[in-house]
């Protein structure tokens, strides 16, 4: 039930060497016996008999070899069957057996999910068959367990069985009003309507129709129930002081709605003042039927982690929109699938595990969600809520500011909320946005004297105050709403005056004291460890911790959601109920209340819990962060280096190669947002100081961790330009290495070692590390690493003008990675860079035409399988031939592909400064002096960044050409004379030099004719 995976006795999965052998075997299972006429029929149907029964022989060899001999039984010429079934634990089997609640824990999705066959429409026919008999059953044990939970009052299992079957069939519409009306029996009405709209886009979008009458009456229903309440419970609203603030803000939802003038909001206010109330009261209030509501809140504990805020609200917009239908350049795409994980299709979630990520610039990440943002409100329009706003990272924010300083509040608009607290950092981000009346700030203050006393008479409209009693509750509570509420529900629990008057001798912190202890022991140990959990929390993980059953665990639910402690929070695309405090000052106090010891131990027990409920997880990246604070926490300090250093290698480049080479599949999600310089530092700092504190420990993995860190370390250095330092970093790694023997460790250093010999022009650097790298691939049989240590003696060899080795070297790699491709996994970027290559060595040797073929031989295999990485530099090669031959256009035309690339890619940015250089020359020959000298100018800027004496040396040839046209053309000196000072002999002699030094034969001539005529 769900993704198939077979595994053998020794918990090893068992890989078929075809699908049509994993469809015998699935069918074997299920029919357990089958004549050999009907399988080869089922499978081989199209060809002709003679050929399906030998395909079907072949196939039986195969499943014997794969699952064991004993297991399939061919008996006669006529019949195969499954033999040792007590050597079988089949889920189906369990599934079948089971009555309806434990059956339901088995389902795991529909049958054989994602498993189809190409040319075996038999085979398909009966799958489907199949999988809607056993979905039909699973539907029919859902509904079983519903209307049991129903008549026993278990409100919240059903709740959740209704999730799932809604999940499981989409247009059940009983279902949906089934759960609509739990949601309005249990007070929560707003989530009922939320049901009710899931509904009507899901009609309206599959089938083109409207909810039918029973359930637009169930909803009206609920509407007048709202409406009805909202006017009996008036007097007692949080926000009988807030008229004039939710007025203002609904006045101009209203106009947004209408695609009128409007603004955004940011409500702020200390702690507790109604920030949240507000926002929960306009959203109620508003006519929102027509919007498409997202809301996130941002946590303190997460405030280092970029765009987590906005993770929750991709994942709901994922739920609301055909993201298929929006149509995003490769590149965005990847940026999206990487950032937010959950986007990628179920299929593709293995890869994006081990994915090595190119750099991005954050430009964009940003340019990449504002597009998606604005094409899913061009449906409908959209409101965002963001809470807790001083808790979010500066990359969300600013994706914030933009988002509302590119829509304009055309048809996105910001409800959010920010305590006092860092409000400069917040008021500085959005300072232009309040000046460009795009965003209002509403700054809620404390209720006064006579405001206390109005709010607590219609409060308690009953209840017999005195003056010094509305004293006393005011100077208690210094007018913060969340205190005044809180002390007026004890004074109606306490029913006794004298009592709240004795309590508010005490400070404020003994009201969400009485709070805590007005519920039973038990209650209060579940929330002690629920306060653990700095966001949400599910029944699941206290259900784990605290060890209580299954139906205590329940009751005391429903106890702290009846002392309205905590709420019920919906996490979609998630069957667990989610949990959370009804306010963050409960939370913070319940926890700081406990021992230092006791927070120790149940940050622990959470981390082991989150850590074995990791295999369940589709993408477990996003839980590292939790995994970070709990163990940090806990003091384990050598679980939260492992986790730290697993985040950190999220977000660090891994090969700073100019051609990274894996696969075709990661390669074509290649992509993750560049980190700044000072969170990358951090990073290195966290794990620096707790490598300090663990030096001594006798962890085994220690020195593997260390490795893991020493090769971030050389990233973050190479990243920053600091060469000398990277090499002493990656020396260190290969002590580290030798002292456990570790050869995958020894290989990566050599090949980062021989790669920055490249980007410093050290030939020895490059000889040494390649040779070495070439020993330990041979070691590990990696044929994609020896591939690429033939690359770097090609590229040594190249440089030493050894063109016949270098030649060899490169149809050495080229070989091993057509060698290493397997029918799912290609290497087409290796195999690009080795034609690449053998491409340079022609040029090198002035022979442009044949160089030209093996570039645009790498180019139509990049492009083809969409492949960005080395693709600028191709097109770049390309170009430069085309330039010496005289195809000014075509080059021009490959120059600006290159740097179309490079205006996304951060990596080998300073091959554009070649780009550049051309295009000056180019618009120079044009007539387009002031464009010659803005590319000119570039080039420059880039040379000063990325520094390489062969891109200097074409910057030398450029200036030599601009300098020697400004002797004869006075247009061009009166332009440039500012830029170049020198006499063009002066700036070739320069180049000269350079590409003597690195064997670059052809430039060298190039510049050497341009002296002598």
């Amino acid at each position: 039930m769900g993704r198939p995976l077979v595994k053998n006795q020794a918990d090893e999965e068992i890989k078929f060497p075809y699908q049509k052998v994993e469809a015998l075997f699935y069918y074997l299972l299920v029919k357990k016996k089958a004549s050999r006429n009907k399988l080869a029929t089922l499978l081989w149907g199209e060809m002709p008999e003679n050929k399906a029964k030998k395909n079907l022989r072949n196939a039986l060899y195969q499943l014997k070899k794969s699952v064991g001999q004993d297991i399939i039984s061919t008996p006669d010429r006529f019949i195969v069957k499954i033999a040792a079934t007590e050597f079988l634990s089949l889920d189906l089997a369990k599934f079948l057996e089971k009555k309806p609640q434990a059956a339901l824990k088995l389902y795991q999705g529909s049958f054989l999910k994602g498993f189809l066959l190409k040319n075996a429409s038999e085979f398909n026919n009966w799958l489907l068959e199949q999988r809607n008999y056993y979905e039909q059953l699973y539907i029919n044990h859902l509904k079983t367990e519903i209307g049991s939970c129903q008549k026993e009052n278990k409100v919240e299992k059903a709740v959740s069985y209704l999730k799932t079957l809604i999940k499981t069939d989409t247009f059940n519409e009983k279902a949906y009003r089934e759960l609509m009306q739990l949601y309005a029996q249990t007070d929560n009405s707003a989530k009922a309507i939320e049901v009710f709209k899931k509904l009507e886009t899901e009609l309206k979008k599959e089938l083109g129709i409207t909810p039918d009458q029973k359930t637009m009456a169930l909803l009206q229903k609920i509407r007048d129930k709202i409406s009805s309440e909202l006017e009996n419970n008036k007097q007692k609203h949080n926000f009988i002081f807030r008229k004039k603030e939710s007025e203002k803000i609904i006045t101009k939802l209203n106009q947004f709605i209408k695609t009128e003038k409007s603004y955004s909001f940011l409500i702020s206010g200390e702690a507790g003042i109604g920030k949240t109330a507000l926002i929960e009261q306009v959203i109620a209030a508003a006519d929102l039927d027509n919007t498409l509501l997202l809301q996130t809140n941002c946590y303190q504990a997460e405030k280092n982690y970029i765009f987590k805020p906005w993770k929750d609200i991709m994942q709901q917009l994922k739920e609301e929109i055909d993201f298929e239908q929006i149509k995003l350049s490769p590149l965005w795409k990847k940026v999206i699938f990487f950032l937010f994980p959950s986007f990628l299709p179920d299929e593709e979630i293995s890869f994006a595990k081990m994915v090595n990520f190119d750099s991005i610039k954050y430009q964009s990440v940003i340019e990449a969600l504002l597009f998606v943002l604005s094409k899913a409100a061009e449906a409908k329009k959209i409101i965002i809520v963001f809470e807790d706003l001083h808790w979010c990272d500066k990359k969300s924010l600013l994706l914030l500011r933009n988002l509302i300083r590119e829509n304009q509040n055309n048809n996105i608009l910001i409800l959010a909320t920010s305590r006092n607290q860092c409000w400069q950092r917040i008021e500085n981000i959005f300072a232009d946005l309040k000046e460009a009346k795009l965003l209002k700030n509403i700054e809620l203050k404390r209720l006064t004297l006579p405001e206390v006393k109005k709010f607590s008479r219609k409060f308690l409209p009953n209840y017999n105050f005195t003056e010094e009693l509305f004293t006393k509750i005011h100077k208690e509570t210094e007018g913060n709403l969340f205190f005044l509420v809180e002390l007026l529900n004890l004074l109606m629990q306490k029913k006794d005056s004298q009592a709240l008057t004795e309590m508010l001798t005490a400070k404020s912190k003994n009201i969400l004291s009485s709070r805590f202890f007005s519920v039973s022991k038990e209650a209060q140990k579940i929330l002690i460890i629920a306060s653990i959990c700095f966001d949400k929390f599910s029944y699941e993980l206290l259900a784990a911790v605290s060890g209580k059953k299954e139906l205590q665990l329940i009751a005391i639910f429903e106890e702290l959601q009846s002392f309205n402690l905590i709420n019920e929070v919906e996490v979609r695309n998630n069957n667990r109920i989610f949990y959370q405090f009804t306010h963050s000052k409960l939370r913070e106090f319940i926890y700081n209340k406990q021992s230092k010891f006791k927070v120790k131990i149940l940050h622990k027990r959470i981390a082991q819990f989150i850590e074995n409920d990791l295999a369940k997880q589709r993408t477990q990246r996003k839980q590292y962060s939790k995994l970070i604070y709990h163990y940090s926490r806990s003091g384990d300090k050598l679980k939260y280096l492992f986790y730290l250093i697993k985040e950190a290698e999220n977000y660090m480049y891994y090969t700073h190669e100019i051609f990274p080479i894996t696969n075709d599949q990661k390669l074509a999600r290649d992509n993750v947002l560049d980190l700044n310089q000072e969170k990358s530092q951090n990073y290195l700092v966290k794990i620096e100081s707790l490598f300090t504190e663990i030096k001594n420990s006798p962890e085994s993995n220690l020195k593997d961790m260390e490795a893991k860190y020493l090769n971030i370390k050389a990233h973050f250095l190479i990243g920053k330009g600091k060469y000398s330092q990277a090499i002493l970093t990656l020396k260190l790694m290969l002590k580290n290495a030798n002292s456990i023997n570790n050869t995958k460790i020894k290989l990566n250093a050599y090949e980062q070692l021989a790669a920055l010999g490249i980007q410093l022009e050290d030939l020895s650097l490059i000889k040494e590390n390649a040779k070495k790298m070439n020993k330990c691939a041979d070691i590990l049989a990696l044929k994609t690493k020896k591939g690429i240590a033939f690359r770097f003696l090609g590229i040594f060899n190249l440089y030493n003008k050894n063109y016949k080795k270098a030649n060899k070297y490169f149809n050495k790699s080229l070989d091993l990675f057509r060698n290493a491709e397997t029918i799912t996994k290609k290497y087409t970027l290796g195999i690009a860079s080795a034609y690449n290559y053998l491409g340079e060595v022609e040029r090198y040797q002035g022979k442009l035409e044949k160089a030209n073929q093996y570039y645009k031989y790498s180019i139509n295999l990049c492009e083809q399988k969409n492949i960005l990485s080395g693709l600028g530099i191709f097109y770049i090669n390309s170009a430069q031939v085309y330039y010496e031959q005289s195809q000014f256009k075509l080059a021009e035309k490959q120059f600006k592909k290159s740097l179309a690339i490079y205006n996304e890619l951060s990596t080998v940015w300073g091959y554009s400064s070649i780009s550049y250089s051309y295009l000056s020359l180019i618009y120079l020959n044009k007539g387009q002096y002031f464009k010659a000298y803005n590319y000119l100018d570039k080039a420059s800027s880039m040379l000063a960044r990325f520094y390489k004496r062969y891109w200097s040396g074409i910057f030398l040839r450029a200036e030599a050409e601009i300098s020697k046209k400004m002797k004869v053309n006075k247009e061009i000196k009166d332009v440039f004379s500012n830029k170049l000072s020198l006499n063009y002999q002066e700036y070739a002699v320069k180049a000269v030099s350079i590409f003597k030094d690195i064997g670059t034969n052809y430039e060298l001539s190039t510049v050497k004719n341009l002296i002598n005529n």
